[in-house]
This record gives structure tokens, C-alpha cells and sequence, in this order.
């Protein structure tokens, strides 16, 4: 049962330092993972589909929003250099993680990794300026 404390309920809380979130300068960033969860569907084609769906948090930056990344499970359904262009862009996603290329993992397995990445900004129409992950970085 919910119970109504509008009238005898007063939030007292001072917001005078409050920090504007919004996205990071381009750039190195070591990134969080918060969130992760499997998605799959069909494409206009027919095909079917698989990928995650990431949320990631900058750690380092007070200031800094949450990055949003989807990555696809690579499928055969281009040409074999596209193919091959899809997995080895799957594998840098891996090797980024610590996983070996054999390795199996659930999206539940990425949750709470640290992996630094490359950041850019994008004006999204819709959202704003906002980061977006440019690539991988492996050596750390």
C-alpha cells in the first residue's frame, strides 16, 4: 500500500553546486560498464540479428554524461570483405574486454569492466551533442 505525504513531505535539498552533465571533450576515456542486455531481431532483408545493447559511465569525469553503444554479433550476410571487417571490429570489442578471441561471454559478464576507448561528440538531432565510442583501445 502507498502512502500520500504531500503535505507533511518538504525536500530540503540545495542544488546551488549542482554539475551540468553533458558530454566529454574527444578523446582517451576509461570507460564503465552499468549496463548491458542482449537484443536480437530480424532486418528488413529477413535476416536475423543479435547484439548488445551498452550503457557506460566515465568515471573520471564528474561532469560526464553516459555513453550509450550498441555492438552486433558478427553474421555472414555481406560480402566476404565485409565479413571480415564485422569480425575483426567484434574482436577489438573482445580483446577490449579481456577476452580471447575463443572466449564465450553474456552481456551480464560485461557489467562492471573497465575498458578505455576513444570518444567523439555527435550532434544528434534528436538528443543533442552527446559522446559517441570511435574505437577500442586494447594496449592498456
Amino acid at each position: 500500500m502507498e502512502t500520500n505525504y504531500d503535505d507533511a513531505f518538504v525536500i530540503d535539498v540545495d542544488t546551488t553546486d549542482a554539475v551540468e552533465m553533458g558530454p566529454v571533450e574527444p578523446g582517451e576515456y576509461k570507460l564503465q560498464c552499468i549496463k548491458a542486455e542482449g537484443k536480437g531481431g530480424t532486418d528488413k532483408n529477413g535476416n536475423a540479428w543479435q547484439g548488445i545493447s551498452l550503457l557506460f559511465d566515465i568515471p573520471d569525469v564528474i561532469s560526464a554524461g553516459l555513453v550509450n553503444y550498441m555492438v552486433f554479433v558478427p553474421r555472414a550476410t555481406g560480402t566476404e570483405k565485409q565479413n571480415a571487417q564485422n569480425i575483426s571490429r567484434f574482436d577489438k570489442f573482445k580483446r577490449a574486454f579481456g577476452f580471447g578471441p575463443a572466449d564465450k561471454f553474456t552481456p551480464n559478464d560485461l557489467v562492471g569492466r573497465e575498458v578505455f576507448a576513444t570518444l567523439i561528440q555527435v550532434d544528434d538531432p534528436e538528443y543533442g551533442l552527446q559522446n559517441k565510442i570511435q574505437s577500442w583501445i586494447v594496449s592498456h
